[in-house]
């Protein structure tokens, strides 16, 4: 029993190393030994169990501070934010689970049987259960462009079945030592380092060839604003915060050559160009004095056939001659319990039990925002980034770069706003386009098109302004190998296993 636990917890705490916070991404490629040797000579539903216990531990640590974000943005109480974390930690860890079942119930999908099996079984698992956090171990790798560059062309999916498939290797390498076959430990051991340098190899290849290619790129010039304005911002405190954000933008454009557009983060403001005359003004002033297009996160509401009818929406809006011809684009995913209630309309009473969360309306067009003839943004508001397929309608739509306000204030000074990026990042690689991340209290970053970074500031909360230029392809990756092609070969292989284990040959008679 001791044995097993010092597995459990080794694997779980190689888990939250690496990602953002203590930030060892060498971990994700051992996390899954000591979890292989754990489930060894279990029954399924004793593998079922660990597997669960390990992922639930894991994520309680890697997403720990989920609980001081919510609280903060959906204004709720600790033993309200804290049963709603470990629930997301609990689903999170049941495909775990799952694969712990799977691979003690049929020695097929054994790591030490199969190899390459259990690892297209747990990367199936792992990438495409339903679940509320889309993270993986393959999103630890962020900052390595060489080694995910595979994800174009199976997503992060494709890198986490090469993490999976080299912590069996490693496995069955220390199996195989501790048996005294040094030889064959050996082996395993060879194919084990083989995988991640054939991927640093393919990733150098790749850079190289589509780099030869850069000229063909338009200059796209940006001035990011990084305003670092509180998220406990009194609303009488708006007129002082905002005139440091037009401030800070003269100052900006006035610095640097004239630049092709202007980007704002998220605010913590009540700030409107529609509905409030006096941030209409602001940014009608803003605008003739700088003479260059503002990319602007706001909000907005309309008034329905009922006076009582109204929906409140979280924008983003290119501004270009005039706010009044101002292209808009609504925010589509909206966070749980901070931007609206889960449930509230068939369990009414969570709304007398949750009354300070917001009631934003989703917005249903995935709206791409041309700026010239050239630039066609993809204006993914916050947690929408860390969506793939969400991002890539945008792109088969010919957005050819992606603009993200956000505000991670709200997670306070903890690995929280460094985990989003660490999400997000992979947007620019999988789609070939460039990925601006514009964020009100800090880790401003841009990744270009081969999600090789380009500005990186890890100080939290100061502000900031950037002026920095990127090259913009003509056309993201709209056709080829996608993610959902690689999930398919996954599919098809793990499912054609399971159909082989069935089946019943019957004599003729």
């Amino acid at each position: 029993m001791v044995r097993i636990s010092v597995l459990i917890v080794l694997a779980a705490f190689l888990g939250y190393a690496s990602y953002p916070g203590l930030g060892i991404p060498v971990a994700a490629w051992l996390m899954y030994v000591p979890f292989y040797f754990s489930l060894e000579k279990r029954t399924p539903p004793e593998a079922a169990l660990l597997g669960t216990i390990m992922a639930l531990v894991s994520w309680s640590l890697v997403i720990w501070w989920f609980v001081p974000g919510m609280i903060q943005i959906g204004e709720v109480a600790w033993w309200i934010a804290i049963p709603i974390y470990l629930f997301q930690c609990l689903v999170a860890a049941i495909p775990y689970g799952i694969y712990g079942y799977l691979q003690a119930r049929y020695r097929v999908f054994s790591p030490s049987e199969h190899p390459v099996l259990s690892s297209a079984l747990f990367t199936l698992l792992l990438s495409y259960f339903p679940g509320v956090f889309p993270g993986t171990l393959a999103h630890s790798q962020y900052q390595y462009p060489e080694l995910i560059q595979i994800c174009a062309l199976g997503g992060a999916g494709a890198l986490l079945f090469c993490i999976t498939l080299t912590s069996v290797f490693l496995f069955l390498s220390l199996k195989r030592f501790l048996a005294q076959s040094h030889v064959v430990a050996v082996r395993f051991l060879v194919l084990a380092l083989l995988i991640p340098f054939s991927l640093y190899c393919y990733g150098q290849s790749i850079i190289s060839r589509i780099t030869a290619e850069d000229a063909s790129l338009t200059p796209l010039r940006l001035v990011l604003i990084q305003p670092d304005i509180p998220v406990s911002s009194d609303r009488s405190d708006k007129g002082t915060y905002l005139d440091r954000i037009t401030k800070q933008t003269r100052q900006a454009v006035s610095g640097a050559d004239r630049p092709d557009l202007v980007v704002w983060p998220e605010l913590p403001l009540s700030f409107s160009i529609v509905n409030q005359p006096r941030d209409y003004h602001v940014i009608a002033s803003l605008l003739s004095e700088v003479d260059t297009p503002l990319l602007l996160s706001a909000f907005l509401y309309e008034s329905g056939a009922n006076e009582r009818d109204i929906s409140f929406y979280n924008v983003v809006h290119l501004v270009q001659d005039s706010p009044d011809n101002a292209r808009t684009y609504r925010k589509n995913i909206l966070i749980p319990f901070g931007e609206y209630l889960p449930f509230s309309d068939a369990l009414p009473f969570l709304k007398e039990v949750l009354p300070d969360v917001r009631q934003y309306t989703a917005g249903k067009v995935r709206g791409v925002l041309p700026l010239n003839d050239s630039v066609r943004i993809a204006p993914v508001v916050c947690l929408e980034a860390i969506f793939p397929d969400f991002v890539h309608e945008f792109v088969e739509q010919g957005a050819n770069v992606i603009i993200n306000p956000a505000d991670d204030a709200y997670f306070g000074d903890t690995p929280g706003a460094a985990v989003h990026m660490a999400l997000a990042a992979f947007r620019s690689v999988e789609n070939r386009i460039p990925f601006v991340r514009v964020n009100n209290s800090g880790l401003t970053q841009v990744y270009d098109h081969l999600g090789r970074e380009l500005l990186a500031n890890p100080e939290l909360f100061s502000q900031q302004s950037y002026n920095l230029q990127v090259g913009v392809p003509a056309f993201g990756q709209q056709s080829g190998v996608h993610s959902r092609f690689f999930f398919v070969l996954l599919a098809i292989l793990v499912l054609g296993v399971l159909v082989r284990r069935f089946s019943v040959v019957r004599p003729l008679k």
